[in-house]
């Protein structure tokens, strides 16, 4: 190693290292989410059916599996870092085969070092350094270009390639976009000019393991919904993920076609390039080029937008960073003065990435936090008592989370030291103690105000079709203004009131008690009347009714709510 080429190397380390510090402290106030929960609770969390290859969605997801298995038995749900420094191990540990890569397909040291840099604090993809469930994503990626650099040499087939079918299969077993990787490797094998033999080779193994998992899991997988896209929408799909990605990593406004199409097209003037040792560089585009296509075919009913997840920008990112290596060292010319200059614009293309990094965590803090001192405040609940009903804390974020489940996880002393705020216990106070269930028992005297609604006395054909008789105490709600509400209470310790409305359509209710209220929870009418029942006392409910259409409630008493 030349003493220029050492110290490039130790620029590589130091951004590594700067590049781990950043990523702790974007993840130390991140808590768990979304697809964590089916890790957490559908397999488990005792354990007993952990079902390790059994897909998530339509990823083979193995590794991860055991990852979380064992992380819950030590660290349980107390703290997220241990789960997060997964995740980031494997990121810096791409960044660094990323550099490797560039360098071995001919890149300039300085360029290659400059573009690794730009990776280690990649805030384009934040999805993927943020939320350690896409450790599947990020072990993918990684162990498929460790497979890609291990078959990567001449001569013939050896232990290296044996490697390559370890670390291939591996790949496999972290998630999907490892299949783009196994294609990769196999396309650089072949333009190598090795034997054809080697080529197939180098897909074999993995291809028929995955395929012997497919015909026994795999094929079992949920799918997407939606309609199959045409072609040109799958393109169009395609190139609005490589567009989207070139774009938000260099940060400047719609220029990532223009990226994407000097990439092809320099690279379409120079295939030559292509059987030299910069065969893996081209080979990650062309992988680049398949996944979004292969990606598209199931996405594309999630419309166009659905293109544009940060989680496929760093896909994009890692598999066009060596090719971008190549094209940056042959365009810049030889001099101190323009590879400064270069040096200097990926410098602020870094800073850039690490403002959408620290954005992207601070989003996540304010949506994760509050759902943590939730969880913990239901679980406090339920030691007490069994839930009048239970609706998950947020159905989008942790909807796999049952009661029962949080009674196990607070059994097993998983869940966090930590105190929720007096609006946290309220929300979980609404998921315990609020339900909208079956019409049964007596409705009660109720006290009802509104705001931004028309209230009337309801007809006596309303009343029978809500179910309580020509004697019943009914009103129609009738909105007025967008966001009108209607607020229910009274002073007995378990009330109910019968409700109506447009069949089809949402409302939101919320809990209140002393200036505070609860985190809204959303629920879709039926065309038959429910009954909305609440045992939280002292406490009066907020109901957002629907835009249009009258919605009737029966059980009314006076006074009015203030």
């Amino acid at each position: 190693m030349t003493s220029r080429a050492g110290l490039w190397a130790a620029a590589h380390g130091l951004s590594l290292v700067a590049a781990t510090g950043v990523l702790v402290v974007a993840n130390r106030n991140q808590w768990f989410f979304g697809d964590e929960w089916a890790f957490i609770t559908d397999r488990g969390p005792d354990f007993a059916h952990l079902d390790l290859f059994r897909p998530h969605n339509d990823h083979w997801s193995t590794i991860p599996l055991v990852i979380y298995w064992r992380l819950l038995g030590t660290f349980g749900l107390r703290s997220y870092l241990p789960y997060a420094g997964v995740v980031i191990l494997l990121h810096l540990g791409l960044a660094h085969l990323l550099w490797r890569a560039s360098l071995r397909a001919g890149a300039s040291a300085a360029i290659a070092t400059a573009l690794a840099g730009i990776f280690a604090v990649l805030g384009a993809g934040s999805e993927n350094l943020l939320w350690a469930f896409q450790m599947g994503f990020v072990g993918a990626v990684a162990f498929g270009w460790l497979a890609v650099l291990l078959h990567d040499h001449d001569g013939r087939f050896g232990w290296r390639d044996g490697g390559g079918w370890l670390a291939s299969v591996t790949a496999l077993m972290f998630s999907g976009p490892a299949l783009a990787l196994v294609a990769v490797a196999t396309l650089t094998v072949g333009l190598r000019r090795r034997r054809w033999v080697d080529t197939l080779a180098t897909a074999a193994v993995p291809l028929a393991v995955f395929a012997v998992w497919y015909g026994l899991e795999g094929r079992h997988a949920e799918r997407v919904s939606g309609e199959d896209g045409t072609a040109w929408e799958v393109v169009d799909w395609a190139w609005a993920g490589l567009t989207h990605a070139a774009t938000t990593v260099v940060g400047i406004p719609e220029s990532g076609a223009l990226l994407i199409l000097a990439l092809l097209l320099w690279w379409a003037r120079h295939l030559e390039l292509a059987t030299t040792r910069a065969a893996l560089a081209f080979a990650g585009t062309i992988g680049a080029v398949a996944f979004f296509l292969v990606t598209g075919l199931g996405r594309v009913s999630l419309g166009p937008e659905s293109a544009e997840a940060s989680r496929y920008a760093y896909i994009a990112t890692a598999l066009l960073l060596p090719a971008a290596a190549i094209v940056l060292s042959r365009m810049v010319p030889d001099g101190a003065a323009p590879t400064a200059l270069v040096l200097a614009f990926c410098a602020l293309v870094a800073f850039h990435n690490v403002g959408l990094l620290r954005t992207g965590a601070s989003e996540e803090m304010g949506r994760e936090q509050p759902l943590k001192g939730v969880v913990v405040a239901a679980a406090t609940r339920l030691r007490a008592r069994d839930p009048l009903a239970w609706n998950p804390p947020s159905p989008r974020q942790n909807p796999n989370l049952s009661a029962q489940d949080l009674v196990r996880l607070d059994g097993y002393g998983w869940l966090p030291d930590t105190r929720p705020t007096r609006a946290e216990e309220l929300t979980a106070e609404a998921l315990t103690d609020v339900a909208l269930v079956l019409p049964s028992g007596p409705l009660g005297a109720v006290a009802l105000g509104g705001t931004g609604v028309d209230l009337r006395p309801a007809p006596p054909s309303v009343r029978q079709a809500a179910g309580v008789g020509g004697s019943g105490s009914c009103v129609e709600a009738l909105p007025v203004i967008r966001g009108a509400q209607v607020v229910l209470g009274a002073d007995a310790g378990v009330w109910r009131v019968r409700l109506q409305g447009p069949a089809g359509r949402r409302i939101k209710v919320f809990l209140q008690r002393d200036g505070l209220a609860s985190r809204a929870m959303t629920f879709e009418l039926p065309s038959t009347p429910l009954d909305l029942v609440s045992r939280a006392e002292g406490a009066t409910i907020a109901v957002t009714l629907p835009p249009s259409g009258s919605t009737t409630l029966c059980g009314i008493g006076t006074p009015p709510v203030a």
